[in-house]
């Protein structure tokens, strides 16, 4: 590859072709491309600036026939050729026209090429995007969302707040670091990173004693550091989770549905007591293992299938952190809000309300089963913990720890948002088994 267009492009083919995460497409090919690093940040932000803003850029191209009757190909040079007339400072919209029209004509020929030239030309001598007064539509195109998300979420939270989130889930968040604190204190990570990262912004979190956020930091999960077990890449709203839990030493504590363990060594972290780990996928058991043995972390993992299987015995404490849409981490999957549909969050809840079935009777009497999930939908969140305690008598929304901040505290469920809390945006709540 010779610069950042053609490494972002191929980028967005691999996710709309082949359904590739993102983030994965472009570790791999970034990896090969032999571009210097300063090319490589180009290309993410242009190919993940796209992927926040496409359906935007769609609507403000100036074409005379729709844009998905042009070649993928075509199309992919528009969008990231809109991207930067649009969103770019750093690439003069000449330049930016100019190299489109050079690649389309290399691949696609003369008369590909001459339209692209004249449909970027057009965008860059009149910027004016017009949107359609319809609330659902206009929001939808504005802040590039499914129209069904944009009606939900309007319906939620009243129009203005929704613009708020939706723009904010376009945005580009810091990268969150979680200490290990059984190993290093934060103030001593910060100034080792300081010291070896001197161009990075590096500064404490503002919900979580652990929390570090970074910026420029070129790859935290290949540093030296993170292999050491000093630090794990987690948002502060997922720490917050393991805090809203509140694990204490001595408990019986079982993360439910651990993925590769984030929240397990966090709960591990907070109160040195051993922690059982189960998750459907066998591969992320073996990554939890393995990081937990970086970590020094005394977690005993397995696979096992919630929405089928129970755990035997009783726990002082469960972790449910559930499947769930993952509308909350749209900033960093920003591919996910075209792949979510209404029937996923409806299939979700299914899914949620039957592990909580299968873990109610696990809960030790007096016990707690945390319930958490990384999106905002009404029927994953409030609807499902109604329906659970509805279901079940013996278990009430407890009040959180008094340690969490109030901020982030709505009746007495976690609710958070990027628009206000800075985080990715999760819903918690503390279910206790009466004792009796």
């Amino acid at each position: 590859m010779k610069d950042a267009r053609e490494l972002a492009v191929r980028v967005l083919e691999l996710v709309e072709r082949d359904r590739m995460y993102a983030s994965a497409a472009f570790d791999t090919q970034a990896s090969r491309s032999g571009l210097d690093r300063r090319k490589i940040a180009l290309a993410q932000e242009m190919a993940f600036g796209v992927l926040r803003h496409r359906r935007y850029l769609e609507h403000a191209l100036p074409t005379h026939r729709p844009l998905k009757d042009a070649h993928p190909f075509v199309q992919r040079h528009l969008l990231v050729g809109a991207y930067q007339i649009l969103f770019m400072t750093s690439i003069p919209p000449e330049e930016a026209v100019n190299r489109a029209v050079q690649l389309v004509k290399m691949r696609r020929g003369p008369k590909a090429g001459g339209m692209v030239n004249a449909v970027l030309r057009a965008l860059a001598s009149d910027k004016t995007v017009r949107l359609p007064e319809d609330p659902v539509k206009r929001l939808a195109i504005h802040r590039s969302l499914p129209d069904w998300l944009a009606k939900d979420m309007i319906e939620q939270f009243g129009y203005s707040q929704a613009d708020e989130l939706a723009k904010s889930l376009g945005e580009v968040p810091d990268t969150v670091l979680r200490t290990n604190l059984r190993s290093i204190s934060r103030d001593e990570l910060m100034d080792r990173l300081r010291q070896e990262l001197p161009d990075t912004r590096i500064q404490p979190g503002r919900w979580t004693p652990a929390a570090i956020r970074v910026r420029g930091m070129a790859d935290p999960v290949r540093h030296p550091l993170h292999r050491q077990g000093f630090y794990a890449v987690q948002d502060e709203g997922s720490q917050l989770v393991a805090l809203l839990a509140d694990p204490r030493p001595g408990e019986r504590i079982l993360d439910a549905c651990s993925g590769a363990g984030g929240k397990a060594l966090h709960l591990f972290d907070i109160a040195g007591t051993q922690v059982q780990a189960y998750d459907v996928n066998p591969m992320k058991i073996i990554s939890l293992r393995e990081r937990a043995h970086v970590a020094g972390a005394q977690i005993s993992a397995g696979v096992m299938d919630l929405t089928e299987q129970r755990p035997e015995g009783r726990f002082d404490l469960i972790l449910l952190d559930a499947p769930c849409s993952g509308l909350g981490v749209l900033r960093r999957n920003p591919e996910a809000r075209w792949r979510v549909t209404a029937d996923d969050v409806q299939r979700f809840a299914g899914i949620q309300a039957a592990m909580l079935r299968n873990l109610a009777d696990a809960v030790a009497p007096g016990g707690r089963l945390v319930y958490a999930v990384c999106t905002f939908t009404r029927r994953e969140t409030t609807e499902v913990v109604e329906q659970f305690v509805n279901s079940r008598p013996d278990f009430y929304v407890a009040e959180p720890p008094e340690s969490i901040a109030p901020e982030v505290i709505n009746g007495k469920f976690l609710r958070l948002f990027p628009h206000l809390h800075d985080t990715d945006a999760f819903f918690a709540a503390v279910l206790r088994r009466r004792e009796v």
